[in-house]
This record gives C-alpha cells, structure tokens and sequence, in this order.
C-alpha cells in the first residue's frame, strides 16, 4: 500500500478485515512535538482554561487574502507538505498543485467536505451506481458523518445508516430557513440547498457535546473531531499484521511473474531500499501516482489528462445583519451545499460551499478597510461583518480547465500544465447571475465584482488519469483499476 491518505487507509482496512497481510509505506512526516504539546494540553483541559498562548500557536502561519487562503497550515505548521521536493524534479506552468508525504496526506489539511458522486456522472462508467452503495456504507463505519440528510433530489444519497446533525451559525440557518421557504421556486431555477455534510465526530460523550465551538476548525481542531486517515493508521497499527514503513519515496514498481519489487529510496539517508510483494495498491495522491506509473510503464513523453474542477470563490451580503455573529460559539466548517444545475450547466452539478463568519475572514476585513480608523472602522465593521458569507464554488469537471502531465525523457520531470477552459468564466459568471436573480429566496446576494478565479489544480479537485474501461489501452485502467498492461497493481 503506497500512501497513508484517505484512499490508502480505506483499502488497507478493508484488506486487513478479510485477514491479508499488509505493508503501508509512506513519508511519514508529522506534526513538531512543540505543537503536539500544545494539542495535548488542549485536549486534556476544557476551553475555558485553554492558555492564550497555546490558542495563538495553533492559528500561526495562515494568511487569508481577498484571493483566497494560501497554504493551508495544519496547527499552525506546513507539515503536511513538508520535503515534498525531496528527490523530485517538477515544473508547473499555469497550474498550482500539492503533494504530500505527510502521515495521513492531505487528510491533515482538508475542508471535510463529503459527497458521493453523483449519479449520473458515472452513467458511462463500466460500473453500476449501486454497486458503490456498500463500499460507502463501510467506509462509514469508520469515518464520522455530520450534517445533513437531504439528498439534493436523490442525485447525492448519505449512503449512511445515521448522521449527527450540528448547530449551524446565525447567518446559516438565516439562508437555510429563507430558501426552504422557497424550495420548489428555487428547485425550477435549478438550485437545491442543504445543510453540509462533514467528515466531523460531533456527537455526545457522557451526554455532554465532544465539540468545545471554539471557531478553530480551519487551522485544525484541537480535540482531533475532524477525520484524519491518520488517526485510522493509529489504531490499526497495532495488528500484527500491518507493517507500517514510513519516512519512504517511491521512484517506479516492476512487475515479476510471481510478485513485485518496489524500489524506493529513504527521505532522510537517500538509501535505497527494495520491498516485495504480491499486489500492489498506488494512493500516493494525483502528481506521485502518476509519476511513479509513468516511469514504471516507460511513458516518457506520453501526455496524460486529468479531469479538474475549477475554483471560483465570492463573498455574499446577507439580507440581514448578525451582528454578534463574532461572539457566537460554532463551528467554522462548511455550513451550507449548493447544488446548481440546469441551463448551459445540463445536468452536471455545481457544487458551492458556504462558510460563515469565521477569524480569517475578520483578517480579509482588515485589509479591505486599512483606510479607515477608530470610530468609522467599527462602524463600518458592525454593520458589516454580520452580514457577509464566503461560497467556495466548484464547477464540474467537464466545464473546467485541463491539467496535462508529461514526464520529460531527457530531463526525467514531470511537467504539469493548466490548460484554461475558455468557457469557464462565463459559466461561472452565469452561476453568479442565477443566485443573484434568486437573492430574494436565498436570503443573500453576491457582491458584484468580486469573484476571484484560481488557477488549475488550486481548488485540489484534480484526479481521472488512467480512466475506467471495460477494454483498457495503455493509459486507462480496468473495472479493477488495474493500469495499462499490469495485472497486479
């Protein structure tokens, strides 16, 4: 098993439960003993006694913009993407993308966000959708789920047995309660709303709430409620029949008759290293997958696609003010989905995420008011933080940019370029219209000229090398995912 992230850890549960032996290898990096301290004495106390100091380390080094976050920082540190260049040669032209050698990937800095996918994206697949209806509910067992139920008209089932549902914000429940008043209107539109559904443990111990609502969320929980495939690896590390190898790199596979050799060097030594084994299972995340198949399969100069959804991000002006909404206790996740579909869309969904008020979108006030001072800049800032939200929207991937990757035979990197979708931003501008023409029954509207577009690969939406076939060439991959000629990978 290469890779410790959420698709890594899914299947060496699973392989573990039918009684294989497995070896997990992967980075290995982690969290600075410094800042686990800190989480310790966090979770050893209640919030009221959390030390300031503590509370300060964990929200270092994360530096909002109007553009949008930046690097994301796990407890305040870049460890999740930590060496990442370490014995890797890549160039990125008009893309921007993320590896990570982290223990549990990029579990350690992601939104939480979950959704199946939806139906009719896989109506060409050689697959049946319900036949991803079990491995959902088994993933289930083991990751938490909070949020909400609703279905989004049967195209986004829960696959869940059972959902924690978590208080939402002033702000949300004002949207919420606005648009279900206006369900069937705005369904015409082609508009469906909900509450969000998180990847949180939010649920009850001793019947008291596990979630202190201390607005961390997006530098990372302190009590560890939102689901990291790491803390999977932790507790099944103690089966005697998993080998976990950490603090490795992968460079290329070979395929034998009988088994596989895996060459690998150390991240620190650089000492190279071979394991065997009898099948192989590649989660290193979309740019190290890739690289490490191309290289084992002898593609250089072989152009490989990967589908992706474009990032677009807008503030929202609420039609009420909560004023108060800085003193509220709650969660900063992503409160509310929004489904688009219809009209140059077809059926294929846009997906927006709603964040309410949270302490990095009290920085993106800061710099927007910078000019004002004293007295007019609380003013200014009480009659309007209370009513401002952030949607997170992703277009579907077959109105977005490409990302092409070729690993260069002469120079043996991988080059990774975002190729544009022309019609990108005017789909999105066209999203932007329909909200804005259904503000009334939504309860907000987006503030004109303010959309930011990031660039390919940014949004972290990024995956479909090697697609499904019933009849696989070199660069797709079986009903079993199984790639090119390889039989046992």
């Amino acid at each position: 098993m290469i890779g410790s992230g959420l698709a890594g850890i899914s299947a060496a549960k699973a392989l573990l439960s039918r009684g294989f032996q497995v070896r997990l290898i992967d980075g290995g990096y982690g969290l600075e003993n410094e800042r686990n301290d800190v989480l310790k004495r966090m979770k050893g106390s209640p919030k009221s006694s959390w030390n300031k100091k503590d509370v300060k380390k964990i929200m270092e080094n994360n530096f909002p913009t109007v553009d949008g976050l930046g690097l994301k920082h796990a407890y305040g540190s870049d460890f999740p993407y930590r060496n990442s260049d370490v014995s890797w040669d890549w160039e990125l032209e008009g893309a921007k993308m993320f590896r990570s050698l982290a223990k549990g990937g990029l579990s350690n800095v992601w939104g939480a966000a979950v959704l199946p996918v939806a139906r009719q994206d896989i109506e060409e697949w050689p697959i049946a959708y319900s036949e991803l209806d079990e491995h959902y509910r088994k993933i289930f067992e083991f990751m938490p789920l909070s949020g909400g139920d609703h279905d989004y008209d049967g195209l986004l089932p829960t696959h869940a047995s059972s959902i924690e549902k978590f208080d939402l914000c002033e702000q949300a429940r004002h949207v919420l309660e606005k648009s279900e008043k206006n369900t069937q209107s705005l369904r015409k539109n082609g508009i469906l709303i909900g509450q969000s559904r998180l990847a949180v443990n939010l649920g009850s111990q001793n019947g008291k709430p596990i979630c202190a609502k201390c607005g961390l969320c997006l530098h990372g929980c302190p009590l560890g409620l939102i689901y990291n495939s790491k803390d999977t690896l932790d507790e099944i590390i103690s089966d005697k029949r998993l080998n976990y190898s950490p603090g490795y790199l992968i460079n290329h596979f070979e395929e034998k008759k009988e088994h596989i050799e895996i060459h690998a060097n150390n991240v620190m030594s650089k000492e190279k290293s071979v394991f065997k084994c009898r099948k192989l299972f590649l989660a290193a995340g979309i740019m190290s997958t890739n690289r490490i198949l191309l290289r084992t399969l002898n593609l250089y100069d072989q152009p490989v696609k990967l589908a992706h959804s474009d990032l677009f991000q807008t503030p929202l002006l609420l039609s009420k003010n909560f004023p108060d909404v800085p003193l509220e206790e709650t969660l900063t996740l992503s409160q509310l989905n929004i489904e688009i579909k219809g009209g140059r869309l077809g059926d294929r969904l846009t997906h927006i995420q709603l964040y309410g008020y949270n302490d990095l979108l009290e920085k993106v006030f800061d710099q927007k008011t910078n000019g004002l001072k004293g007295p007019i800049k609380d003013f200014v800032r009480k009659k309007f933080i209370g009513r401002i939200m952030v949607a997170k929207g992703y277009l579907h991937s077959n109105h977005s940019s490409e990302i092409k990757m070729v690993l260069d035979k002469k120079t043996k990197k991988l080059m990774i370029k975002g190729i544009p979708n022309k019609n990108a931003r005017k789909l999105v501008n066209g999203v932007i219209r329909k909200l804005f023409f259904n503000a009334r029954k939504l309860g907000f509207t987006p503030i004109p000229g303010m959309t930011k577009f990031s660039i390919p690969g940014e949004g972290n939406h990024s995956g479909g090398s090697f697609p499904m076939s019933e009849n696989p060439g070199m660069l797709q991959s079986d009903v079993m995912g199984r790639p090119g000629y390889l039989k046992r990978t």
